[in-house]
């Protein structure tokens, strides 16, 4: 523990595993989505990563009530159209991410069995004339005494809306941020 000049202690609870972001702006789901943006972690991987936080953020054409769920799947997703969105890291001196991000454009053909880590109905606000507040909805692990959810080699988080109808107009903005260890 450190004082700060009046004597006060402190603790600094910043972590000093290697952590990573992808951030995409002005996503446009397909009319009926299932994965939108993935972080896969190759089978060949010798790392784990620990999901820290995800963000969502968007607008669609009136304001609308989304599901969005946040997915753990068993096994990688494959097909579809996609892109790959760069990897932020959050200190140059750490090294590249092993990481796979995905972005769909087109339905991929879903792994396998998934475990839901977080979902809920999220209110977008209409883009041109807002009569709502609009808020970040924020997903967070890692800040209490409760392991992070865990992508194993082979595995994968995605965010998804689960085969539901997107809203008309809707436009995201969506962020993964994870940390990257070594298997013990």
């Amino acid at each position: 523990m450190a004082q700060d000049k009046y004597n006060a202690l402190s603790v600094n609870q910043e972590g000093t595993k290697p952590t990573y972001t992808v951030r995409v702006f002005d996503y446009a789901p397909g009319s009926v989505t299932t994965a939108m943006l993935a972080i896969q972690n190759p089978a060949a991987n010798n790392k784990l990563f620990r999901i820290t936080q995800i963000r969502i953020n968007g607008d669609s054409t009136a304001n609308a009530l989304q599901d969005i769920y946040a997915f753990i799947r068993n096994t990688l997703s494959t097909g579809g159209t996609s892109t790959t969105p760069n990897v932020d890291i959050n200190d140059i001196n750490d090294p590249a991410a092993s990481a796979t991000p995905v972005l769909y454009s087109a339905n991929a053909t879903l792994g396998g069995s998934t475990t839901n880590i977080r979902g809920g109905h999220i209110v977008f606000v209409a883009a041109t004339s807002p009569t709502i507040p609009n808020a970040d909805v924020v997903w967070q692990w890692g800040d209490r005494a409760a392991k992070c959810p865990v992508i194993r080699p082979g595995y994968q988080v995605e965010l998804s809306l689960n085969s539901t109808a997107a809203a008309a107009g809707l436009s995201l903005y969506l962020s993964i941020e994870w940390t990257e260890e070594s298997l013990q």
